[in-house]
């Protein structure tokens, strides 16, 4: 479920910390789906993966893959750099079954968004 505007209002307003869960949407922003292949694709979590697979999360994905190649980084990187941006976000639960997720993961520390790219995620999300 995602949290309103109105929650995250709440929360700044009582100086409460945002944790968002599920912030690479099961997999779906992490960069492995694309337009190209998300037609065919199998994921290992199934139907409930390939519900996500849709017009605005295609989109997403999109701008996601673009910003990651202007900084030469990957798609789940940008994607939990973006969500670390967010106003109010404290911190943020990932969730990996191998090593080179978690280094992806780890390296959106490191991963300085620009004003424009921030404004760009923000418009397709």
């Amino acid at each position: 479920m995602a949290v309103g505007p109105w929650a995250v209002g709440m929360a700044q307003e009582f100086g409460l910390g945002i944790t968002p869960w599920s912030p690479l949407r099961g997999g779906v922003l992490s960069g492995k789906y694309t337009r190209a292949n998300a037609a065919d694709a199998k994921p290992d979590r199934g139907d409930r993966v390939k519900a996500f697979l849709n017009e605005r999360n295609l989109t997403i994905i999109d701008e996601l893959l673009r910003v990651a190649k202007e900084l030469n980084v990957s798609p789940a990187s940008v994607a939990l750099a973006w969500v670390q941006s967010r106003p109010g976000v404290t911190s943020t639960i990932i969730g990996v079954r191998k090593a080179d997720q978690l280094e992806q993961n780890l390296a959106a520390l490191d991963v300085k968004l620009t004003a424009d790219q921030i404004a760009a995620l923000n418009k397709v999300s």
